[in-house]
Parts: structure tokens; C-alpha cells; sequence
């Protein structure tokens, strides 16, 4: 039996009302990344370029970026904490 054979449904307002916050929220959270970090993370995972590309465009080593992208991220994750608290709520 597959996991997706239970479907849940949402009132559509509830719904909307999530992801008409998602934008903001993201912005604010992304904004408040240090530079390197929020132009490693918008070109590598909203830009969708590779880590070679990302590499080519900071001008700074694999493990340059790759740090930048695991801090990044990690930092992310906390700034998002309270919201994602908000979408847990709708499961």
C-alpha cells in the first residue's frame, strides 16, 4: 500500500494563506544571510546552478562554497524554525 494513497484535504484558504506567506517569509530570512552565504545559496539552490557553476561565479574554492552552502543553509533552517512550526500544524 503506498503512503500517497491517503490524500488529506486542506480548506483552500488555509492553504493560500501558507503560501502567500512563503515569499515574505523566505525574503526576510534569506536577507538576513551573511553576503557570501545568500549568493552561494540563491545561485546554487533558487538559481539552480551547479556547484562548479557556483565555484566560477564567487571566484572561490570547492571547499569554499561548499562551506558556504552547508552555513547557508543551516542558518536558514534556524531563522525558519518558528515558521515551519506554522506549516507542521496543517498535517
Amino acid at each position: 500500500m503506498s503512503i500517497f494513497t491517503k490524500e488529506k484535504t486542506l480548506p483552500e484558504q488555509d492553504v493560500t494563506a501558507l503560501l502567500d506567506m512563503v515569499p515574505v517569509v523566505l525574503d526576510n530570512a534569506i536577507r538576513k544571510l551573511p553576503r557570501d552565504q545568500r549568493n552561494a545559496v540563491l545561485l546554487y539552490v533558487l538559481g539552480d546552478y551547479t556547484e562548479e557553476e557556483v565555484i566560477m561565479w564567487l571566484g572561490c574554492s570547492q571547499r569554499d562554497v561548499s562551506r558556504l552552502l552547508e552555513a547557508g543553509i543551516a542558518k536558514l533552517k534556524v531563522l525558519l524554525e518558528g515558521h515551519r512550526k506554522k506549516f507542521k500544524k496543517i498535517r
